[in-house]
Protein backbone atom coordinates (compact mmCIF):
# COMPACT_ATOMS: atom_id res chain seq x y z
CA UNK A 1 0.00 0.00 0.00
CA UNK A 2 1.06 3.83 -0.41
CA UNK A 3 2.39 6.23 1.89
CA UNK A 4 0.11 8.55 2.88
CA UNK A 5 0.57 12.37 2.97
CA UNK A 6 -0.93 14.97 5.24
CA UNK A 7 0.51 18.23 7.02
CA UNK A 8 1.21 18.77 10.61
CA UNK A 9 1.78 21.95 12.32
CA UNK A 10 4.35 21.90 15.18
CA UNK A 11 3.31 22.50 18.61
CA UNK A 12 5.11 23.79 21.64
CA UNK A 13 7.27 21.12 23.48
CA UNK A 14 7.50 19.19 19.61
CA UNK A 15 10.88 17.67 18.48
CA UNK A 16 11.64 16.44 14.94
CA UNK A 17 12.23 13.24 16.89
CA UNK A 18 8.82 13.20 19.36
CA UNK A 19 7.00 14.08 15.70
CA UNK A 20 8.74 11.09 13.95
CA UNK A 21 7.36 8.66 17.02
CA UNK A 22 3.94 10.14 16.86
CA UNK A 23 3.10 9.36 13.61
CA UNK A 24 5.73 5.71 12.73
CA UNK A 25 8.08 7.76 10.55
CA UNK A 26 11.54 7.95 10.15
CA UNK A 27 13.24 10.90 11.24
CA UNK A 28 15.47 11.10 8.41
CA UNK A 29 12.87 10.99 5.70
CA UNK A 30 10.88 13.43 7.78
CA UNK A 31 14.00 15.73 7.90
CA UNK A 32 14.75 15.02 3.62
CA UNK A 33 11.27 15.25 2.59
CA UNK A 34 10.38 19.12 4.35
CA UNK A 35 13.76 20.56 3.77
CA UNK A 36 15.10 21.04 6.90
CA UNK A 37 18.59 22.23 6.68
CA UNK A 38 18.93 22.24 10.71
CA UNK A 39 17.31 19.37 12.80
CA UNK A 40 17.32 21.63 15.72
CA UNK A 41 15.50 24.65 14.14
CA UNK A 42 11.73 23.51 14.02
CA UNK A 43 9.51 26.18 15.04
CA UNK A 44 6.58 26.18 16.62
CA UNK A 45 3.91 26.96 13.58
CA UNK A 46 5.90 25.50 11.47
CA UNK A 47 4.21 23.16 8.37
CA UNK A 48 5.61 19.40 8.01
CA UNK A 49 4.40 16.93 5.60
CA UNK A 50 3.91 13.66 7.13
CA UNK A 51 3.77 10.24 5.76
CA UNK A 52 2.52 7.27 6.68
CA UNK A 53 2.69 4.05 5.08
CA UNK A 54 -0.97 3.11 6.32
CA UNK A 55 -3.07 0.15 4.40
CA UNK A 56 -6.09 1.02 2.25
CA UNK A 57 -8.96 0.56 5.17
CA UNK A 58 -9.44 3.17 8.33
CA UNK A 59 -11.19 2.18 11.50
CA UNK A 60 -13.69 5.29 12.29
CA UNK A 61 -13.15 6.84 15.77
CA UNK A 62 -15.21 8.72 17.77
CA UNK A 63 -15.08 12.38 16.69
CA UNK A 64 -14.98 11.29 12.72
CA UNK A 65 -16.71 12.85 10.44
CA UNK A 66 -16.69 11.96 6.27
CA UNK A 67 -14.71 15.49 5.61
CA UNK A 68 -12.53 15.10 8.33
CA UNK A 69 -10.85 11.71 7.24
CA UNK A 70 -11.06 13.31 3.59
CA UNK A 71 -9.11 15.90 5.04
CA UNK A 72 -6.23 13.55 7.01
CA UNK A 73 -5.97 11.50 4.01
CA UNK A 74 -5.80 14.54 0.97
CA UNK A 75 -8.76 12.37 -0.35
CA UNK A 76 -11.49 15.17 -1.86
CA UNK A 77 -14.91 14.07 -0.38
CA UNK A 78 -16.26 13.29 -3.14
CA UNK A 79 -13.72 10.54 -4.11
CA UNK A 80 -14.04 9.40 -0.41
CA UNK A 81 -17.80 9.09 -1.40
CA UNK A 82 -17.16 7.11 -4.73
CA UNK A 83 -14.84 4.36 -3.42
CA UNK A 84 -17.07 3.86 -0.46
CA UNK A 85 -20.21 2.74 -2.19
CA UNK A 86 -21.76 1.35 0.76
CA UNK A 87 -22.18 4.99 1.96
CA UNK A 88 -25.41 6.42 1.37
CA UNK A 89 -27.18 9.54 2.40
CA UNK A 90 -27.65 10.85 5.44
CA UNK A 91 -23.94 9.27 5.44
CA UNK A 92 -23.93 8.91 9.47
CA UNK A 93 -20.78 6.92 10.79
CA UNK A 94 -20.29 4.70 13.05
CA UNK A 95 -17.36 4.18 15.55
CA UNK A 96 -15.50 1.06 14.36
CA UNK A 97 -16.71 1.59 10.64
CA UNK A 98 -14.54 0.26 8.08
CA UNK A 99 -13.64 2.81 5.42
CA UNK A 100 -11.35 2.34 2.21
CA UNK A 101 -9.33 5.30 1.72
CA UNK A 102 -6.70 4.96 -0.46
CA UNK A 103 -7.88 6.31 -4.09
CA UNK A 104 -6.81 4.63 -6.96
CA UNK A 105 -3.97 5.86 -8.44
CA UNK A 106 -4.94 5.96 -11.56
CA UNK A 107 -7.65 8.45 -10.96
CA UNK A 108 -5.27 10.95 -10.21
CA UNK A 109 -4.98 14.01 -13.14
CA UNK A 110 -2.04 14.14 -15.22
CA UNK A 111 -0.21 17.49 -15.25
CA UNK A 112 2.91 19.13 -16.58
CA UNK A 113 5.68 20.58 -14.35
CA UNK A 114 7.57 23.39 -15.46
CA UNK A 115 10.54 24.93 -13.11
CA UNK A 116 12.57 28.38 -14.21
CA UNK A 117 16.25 28.34 -12.99
CA UNK A 118 18.79 30.92 -14.20
CA UNK A 119 21.53 29.35 -16.35
CA UNK A 120 24.15 30.08 -13.24
CA UNK A 121 21.90 27.82 -10.90
CA UNK A 122 23.75 25.28 -9.39
CA UNK A 123 23.92 21.79 -11.01
CA UNK A 124 22.77 20.12 -7.30
CA UNK A 125 19.92 22.37 -7.07
CA UNK A 126 18.61 21.69 -10.59
CA UNK A 127 18.86 18.17 -10.45
CA UNK A 128 16.89 17.76 -7.63
CA UNK A 129 13.82 19.32 -9.00
CA UNK A 130 14.49 17.31 -12.32
CA UNK A 131 13.18 14.15 -11.17
CA UNK A 132 10.07 15.13 -11.14
CA UNK A 133 9.67 18.47 -13.80
CA UNK A 134 8.41 17.93 -17.68
CA UNK A 135 10.24 21.28 -18.46
CA UNK A 136 13.24 22.95 -17.20
CA UNK A 137 12.87 26.83 -18.70
CA UNK A 138 16.30 27.91 -18.84
CA UNK A 139 16.52 32.33 -17.94
CA UNK A 140 17.26 33.94 -20.05
CA UNK A 141 17.97 34.54 -23.65
CA UNK A 142 18.35 38.41 -24.34
CA UNK A 143 18.87 40.46 -28.00
CA UNK A 144 20.83 43.19 -28.98
CA UNK A 145 20.10 46.01 -30.65
CA UNK A 146 19.99 44.67 -34.00
CA UNK A 147 17.46 41.99 -32.57
CA UNK A 148 20.40 39.24 -32.75
CA UNK A 149 20.15 37.40 -29.61
CA UNK A 150 22.87 37.13 -26.85
CA UNK A 151 24.41 34.14 -26.04
CA UNK A 152 24.21 32.53 -22.27
CA UNK A 153 25.99 29.62 -20.85
CA UNK A 154 23.12 27.24 -21.40
CA UNK A 155 24.78 24.09 -22.47
CA UNK A 156 25.68 22.67 -18.80
CA UNK A 157 21.77 22.90 -17.63
CA UNK A 158 20.39 21.57 -21.28
CA UNK A 159 22.82 18.29 -20.75
CA UNK A 160 21.30 17.74 -17.52
CA UNK A 161 18.13 17.41 -18.19
CA UNK A 162 18.42 14.40 -20.41
CA UNK A 163 19.27 12.34 -17.60
CA UNK A 164 16.03 13.04 -16.14
CA UNK A 165 13.96 12.46 -19.27
CA UNK A 166 12.75 16.21 -18.94
CA UNK A 167 12.80 18.85 -21.66
CA UNK A 168 14.76 22.09 -21.52
CA UNK A 169 12.91 24.87 -23.01
CA UNK A 170 14.49 28.07 -24.53
CA UNK A 171 13.63 31.35 -22.98
CA UNK A 172 13.63 34.96 -24.57
CA UNK A 173 13.25 38.05 -22.80
CA UNK A 174 12.96 41.86 -23.46
CA UNK A 175 15.63 42.29 -20.79
CA UNK A 176 18.11 45.36 -21.49
CA UNK A 177 21.79 44.72 -20.51
CA UNK A 178 21.21 45.38 -17.14
CA UNK A 179 18.96 42.96 -16.86
CA UNK A 180 15.93 44.87 -16.17
CA UNK A 181 12.84 44.22 -17.97
CA UNK A 182 12.56 47.49 -20.54
CA UNK A 183 9.71 49.27 -22.49
CA UNK A 184 12.02 50.55 -24.89
CA UNK A 185 13.67 46.68 -25.49
CA UNK A 186 10.00 45.86 -26.46
CA UNK A 187 9.21 48.65 -28.52
CA UNK A 188 12.50 48.90 -30.34
CA UNK A 189 11.84 45.18 -31.79
CA UNK A 190 8.47 45.59 -32.60
CA UNK A 191 8.72 48.47 -34.46
CA UNK A 192 11.17 46.92 -36.94
CA UNK A 193 9.96 43.76 -38.89
CA UNK A 194 13.46 43.26 -39.79
CA UNK A 195 14.88 43.31 -36.17
CA UNK A 196 11.69 40.09 -35.65
CA UNK A 197 13.32 38.53 -38.67
CA UNK A 198 16.65 38.37 -37.42
CA UNK A 199 15.60 37.24 -34.09
CA UNK A 200 13.52 34.61 -34.83
CA UNK A 201 16.07 33.11 -37.14
CA UNK A 202 18.47 33.46 -34.51
CA UNK A 203 16.30 31.30 -31.86
CA UNK A 204 15.25 28.99 -34.53
CA UNK A 205 19.10 28.34 -34.91
CA UNK A 206 19.62 27.78 -31.26
CA UNK A 207 16.36 25.44 -31.12
CA UNK A 208 17.94 23.08 -34.17
CA UNK A 209 21.23 22.88 -32.49
CA UNK A 210 20.41 22.01 -29.04
CA UNK A 211 17.84 19.47 -27.47
CA UNK A 212 15.40 22.49 -26.59
CA UNK A 213 12.08 21.49 -27.67
CA UNK A 214 10.36 24.70 -27.10
CA UNK A 215 10.47 28.33 -26.34
CA UNK A 216 9.11 30.52 -23.30
CA UNK A 217 8.78 34.70 -24.39
CA UNK A 218 8.64 36.49 -21.47
CA UNK A 219 7.97 40.02 -22.05
CA UNK A 220 7.35 42.44 -19.25
CA UNK A 221 6.27 46.18 -19.39
CA UNK A 222 5.46 45.92 -22.99
CA UNK A 223 4.01 49.45 -23.68
CA UNK A 224 0.24 49.48 -24.53
CA UNK A 225 0.45 51.10 -27.93
CA UNK A 226 2.52 47.87 -28.62
CA UNK A 227 -0.43 45.17 -27.77
CA UNK A 228 -1.25 44.72 -31.80
CA UNK A 229 2.85 44.59 -32.64
CA UNK A 230 3.33 41.92 -29.66
CA UNK A 231 0.45 39.91 -30.53
CA UNK A 232 1.78 40.04 -34.26
CA UNK A 233 5.16 39.42 -33.49
CA UNK A 234 3.67 36.15 -31.30
CA UNK A 235 2.49 34.90 -34.40
CA UNK A 236 5.41 35.63 -36.24
CA UNK A 237 7.51 33.45 -33.42
CA UNK A 238 4.87 30.46 -33.66
CA UNK A 239 4.97 30.54 -37.33
CA UNK A 240 8.83 30.53 -37.48
CA UNK A 241 8.96 27.51 -35.20
CA UNK A 242 6.23 24.96 -36.81
CA UNK A 243 8.45 25.75 -39.97
CA UNK A 244 11.23 24.64 -38.10
CA UNK A 245 9.62 21.85 -36.52
CA UNK A 246 7.33 20.27 -33.33
CA UNK A 247 8.54 23.07 -31.10
CA UNK A 248 6.38 24.51 -28.96
CA UNK A 249 5.76 28.06 -28.05
CA UNK A 250 5.08 28.84 -24.25
CA UNK A 251 4.46 33.03 -23.51
CA UNK A 252 4.07 34.57 -20.10
CA UNK A 253 1.73 36.23 -19.16
CA UNK A 254 0.41 39.16 -16.16
CA UNK A 255 -1.87 38.21 -13.54
CA UNK A 256 -4.84 39.87 -15.41
CA UNK A 257 -8.20 40.13 -13.74
CA UNK A 258 -9.69 41.79 -16.70
CA UNK A 259 -9.60 42.01 -20.41
CA UNK A 260 -9.65 46.44 -19.52
CA UNK A 261 -7.40 46.01 -16.86
CA UNK A 262 -5.23 49.17 -16.94
CA UNK A 263 -1.32 49.00 -16.02
CA UNK A 264 1.78 49.18 -18.02
CA UNK A 265 2.38 45.21 -16.99
CA UNK A 266 -0.95 44.53 -18.44
CA UNK A 267 -2.55 46.47 -21.30
CA UNK A 268 0.18 44.44 -23.62
CA UNK A 269 -0.81 40.86 -22.75
CA UNK A 270 -3.83 40.43 -24.73
CA UNK A 271 -5.10 37.02 -22.89
CA UNK A 272 -7.63 35.72 -25.92
CA UNK A 273 -5.69 36.41 -28.46
CA UNK A 274 -1.83 35.27 -27.22
CA UNK A 275 -4.41 32.53 -25.70
CA UNK A 276 -5.11 31.34 -29.47
CA UNK A 277 -1.30 31.68 -30.78
CA UNK A 278 0.65 29.76 -27.84
CA UNK A 279 0.79 26.42 -27.04
CA UNK A 280 0.81 26.73 -23.27
CA UNK A 281 0.63 29.94 -21.36
CA UNK A 282 2.11 30.54 -17.70
CA UNK A 283 0.10 33.06 -15.60
CA UNK A 284 2.73 34.71 -13.58
CA UNK A 285 0.46 34.88 -10.30
CA UNK A 286 3.04 35.93 -7.96
CA UNK A 287 4.29 39.35 -6.76
CA UNK A 288 1.32 40.74 -4.96
CA UNK A 289 3.76 41.14 -2.28
CA UNK A 290 6.67 42.43 -3.81
CA UNK A 291 10.14 44.76 -2.72
CA UNK A 292 8.40 48.23 -2.92
CA UNK A 293 5.00 47.19 -2.26
CA UNK A 294 3.26 46.92 1.22
CA UNK A 295 3.29 43.99 2.81
CA UNK A 296 1.17 41.18 2.04
CA UNK A 297 1.60 37.34 0.70
CA UNK A 298 3.62 37.05 -2.53
CA UNK A 299 0.84 35.04 -3.84
CA UNK A 300 -2.58 35.35 -1.78
CA UNK A 301 -4.89 32.83 -3.25
CA UNK A 302 -8.04 34.31 -3.77
CA UNK A 303 -6.41 36.81 -6.41
CA UNK A 304 -4.73 33.59 -7.99
CA UNK A 305 -8.57 32.58 -8.28
CA UNK A 306 -9.48 35.69 -9.90
CA UNK A 307 -6.67 35.48 -12.57
CA UNK A 308 -7.70 31.94 -12.80
CA UNK A 309 -11.49 32.81 -13.28
CA UNK A 310 -10.59 35.65 -16.09
CA UNK A 311 -8.02 33.43 -17.46
CA UNK A 312 -10.32 30.47 -18.62
CA UNK A 313 -13.04 32.72 -19.91
CA UNK A 314 -10.52 33.85 -22.60
CA UNK A 315 -7.93 30.81 -23.09
CA UNK A 316 -8.62 26.99 -23.35
CA UNK A 317 -8.01 25.21 -19.80
CA UNK A 318 -5.48 22.60 -21.21
CA UNK A 319 -3.33 25.47 -22.09
CA UNK A 320 -3.11 27.20 -18.70
CA UNK A 321 -0.14 26.73 -16.47
CA UNK A 322 -0.64 27.92 -12.75
CA UNK A 323 2.62 30.06 -11.36
CA UNK A 324 4.24 29.14 -8.34
CA UNK A 325 6.68 30.92 -6.01
CA UNK A 326 9.44 29.98 -4.38
CA UNK A 327 10.20 32.73 -2.01
CA UNK A 328 8.82 35.33 0.61
CA UNK A 329 9.11 38.37 1.45
CA UNK A 330 10.78 40.25 4.94
CA UNK A 331 8.74 43.21 5.31
CA UNK A 332 9.31 46.30 7.60
CA UNK A 333 6.71 47.99 9.21
CA UNK A 334 4.65 50.44 8.97
CA UNK A 335 5.03 50.30 5.29
CA UNK A 336 5.97 53.93 3.65
CA UNK A 337 5.40 54.55 0.14
CA UNK A 338 8.44 55.26 -2.14
CA UNK A 339 10.19 54.56 1.03
CA UNK A 340 10.46 50.57 2.31
CA UNK A 341 11.99 48.19 0.56
CA UNK A 342 11.14 44.35 1.46
CA UNK A 343 14.27 41.80 0.92
CA UNK A 344 13.52 38.38 -0.72
CA UNK A 345 13.87 35.14 0.99
CA UNK A 346 13.80 32.01 -0.18
CA UNK A 347 11.11 29.46 1.41
CA UNK A 348 13.87 26.64 2.54
CA UNK A 349 15.12 28.99 4.92
CA UNK A 350 12.25 30.55 6.41
CA UNK A 351 12.00 28.28 9.37
CA UNK A 352 15.45 28.40 10.56
CA UNK A 353 15.36 32.57 9.76
CA UNK A 354 12.15 32.61 12.22
CA UNK A 355 13.82 30.14 14.70
CA UNK A 356 16.76 33.15 14.44
CA UNK A 357 14.44 35.72 15.32
CA UNK A 358 12.01 33.65 17.93
CA UNK A 359 9.06 34.41 16.26
CA UNK A 360 6.39 32.39 15.98
CA UNK A 361 4.75 31.24 12.44
CA UNK A 362 1.18 31.77 11.85
CA UNK A 363 -1.08 31.49 9.23
CA UNK A 364 -3.11 33.63 7.43
CA UNK A 365 -6.58 31.91 6.42
CA UNK A 366 -7.46 34.53 3.88
CA UNK A 367 -4.50 34.71 1.98
CA UNK A 368 -3.69 31.14 2.44
CA UNK A 369 0.07 32.03 3.36
CA UNK A 370 2.29 31.40 6.40
CA UNK A 371 3.46 34.64 8.05
CA UNK A 372 5.65 35.53 11.15
CA UNK A 373 6.93 39.12 13.06
CA UNK A 374 10.15 39.79 14.58
CA UNK A 375 11.46 43.30 15.95
CA UNK A 376 15.21 44.21 15.11
CA UNK A 377 16.92 47.16 16.01
CA UNK A 378 13.46 48.75 16.90
CA UNK A 379 12.21 48.31 13.76
CA UNK A 380 9.04 46.19 13.10
CA UNK A 381 9.15 43.36 10.66
CA UNK A 382 6.64 41.02 8.81
CA UNK A 383 8.07 38.20 6.84
CA UNK A 384 5.01 36.69 4.54
CA UNK A 385 6.49 33.01 2.58
CA UNK A 386 4.99 29.58 1.40
CA UNK A 387 5.32 26.34 3.60
CA UNK A 388 3.17 22.68 2.66
CA UNK A 389 -0.35 25.06 3.72
CA UNK A 390 -0.42 26.92 1.15
CA UNK A 391 1.51 25.04 -1.62
CA UNK A 392 -1.39 22.54 -0.90
CA UNK A 393 -4.06 25.50 -1.61
CA UNK A 394 -2.92 26.61 -4.78
CA UNK A 395 -1.93 22.79 -5.52
CA UNK A 396 -5.47 21.84 -5.36
CA UNK A 397 -6.36 24.60 -8.06
CA UNK A 398 -5.12 22.45 -10.80
CA UNK A 399 -8.05 19.97 -10.13
CA UNK A 400 -10.48 22.21 -9.49
CA UNK A 401 -10.12 24.33 -12.58
CA UNK A 402 -8.83 21.51 -14.14
CA UNK A 403 -5.76 23.52 -15.75
CA UNK A 404 -2.52 21.87 -17.61
CA UNK A 405 -0.23 22.36 -14.93
CA UNK A 406 2.12 24.33 -12.42
CA UNK A 407 4.89 26.79 -13.51
CA UNK A 408 7.82 27.19 -10.42
CA UNK A 409 9.48 30.23 -10.05
CA UNK A 410 12.50 29.42 -9.36
CA UNK A 411 14.30 26.56 -8.62
CA UNK A 412 17.46 28.36 -7.35
CA UNK A 413 17.09 26.99 -3.99
CA UNK A 414 14.98 23.54 -4.22
CA UNK A 415 11.96 23.28 -2.07
CA UNK A 416 11.23 19.80 -1.24
CA UNK A 417 7.69 20.36 -0.27
CA UNK A 418 6.54 21.59 -3.58
CA UNK A 419 7.34 19.01 -4.86
CA UNK A 420 6.25 16.04 -2.28
CA UNK A 421 2.69 18.20 -2.59
CA UNK A 422 2.56 18.17 -6.07
CA UNK A 423 3.43 14.88 -6.98
CA UNK A 424 1.30 13.07 -4.22
CA UNK A 425 -1.98 14.95 -5.68
CA UNK A 426 -0.86 14.48 -9.47
CA UNK A 427 0.75 12.34 -12.25
CA UNK A 428 3.45 14.59 -13.79
CA UNK A 429 4.33 13.88 -17.13
CA UNK A 430 7.58 13.34 -18.57
CA UNK A 431 8.49 13.67 -22.64
CA UNK A 432 8.29 10.19 -23.18
CA UNK A 433 4.93 9.32 -21.65
CA UNK A 434 2.48 9.11 -24.82
CA UNK A 435 0.12 12.09 -25.28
Amino acid sequence: MGDKMFIYVVKPGDTLNSIARKFGMDVNTLIEINDISNPNTIVVGEALIILQNLNSIYIVQKGDTLSSIARKYNIPLQELLDINPSLTPPYQLKIGQKLVVEPNEEDRKRILLNGFAYSSSSTEEVANALTDLTFLSIFAYRYNENGNINEIADDRLVRLTENYESSPLMVITNQNEKGSFSSEQADMLLKSPEKQDRLIRDIVSKLKETPYTGLVVDFEYVLPIDVNLYVEFLQKVKDGLKNAGKFLLFVALAPKYSSNQKGLLYEAHDYERIGKIADYVILMTYEWGYTYGPPMAVSPIREVERVIEYAITMIPKQKIMLGYPNYGYDFTLPYVKGKSKAKSIVNREMPEFAKKKHAVIQYDEYQQSPFFKYKEDGVEHIVYFSDARSIYAKSKLIQEYNLAGISIWTLNKYYAPIFEIVTSLYIVNKITDEG
